[in-house]
């Protein structure tokens, strides 16, 4: 399992250091780390399906045709006339 990292992990900044640009990367940050969340919840789904499809046999080994015992010959590209 990944760990997801914690959203406190960054810095407080005060609010006399936060400039437009600033505020813009915080919100920006916010929105990818919710992309991020949903990104592994996502993962972990398929992950769980992956291993659900797993365990369904393998594809069915079919048998040859028996049609060359027939005693049938195509013909390829050729005409019976001349």
């Amino acid at each position: 399992m990944v760990d997801v990292p914690d959203r406190n992990l960054l810095p407080l900044i005060t609010e006399a250091e936060q400039t437009p640009t600033v505020r813009l990367l915080m919100v920006f940050i916010e929105q990818q780390q919710k992309t991020i969340l949903k990104q592994h919840t996502d993962i972990e789904a398929l992950k769980a399906e992956v291993a659900r499809f797993k365990k369904f046999p393998k594809k069915p080994k079919i048998r040859s045709s028996k049609r060359h015992l027939t005693g049938f010959t195509p013909r390829y590209g050729r005409s019976s006339r001349i």
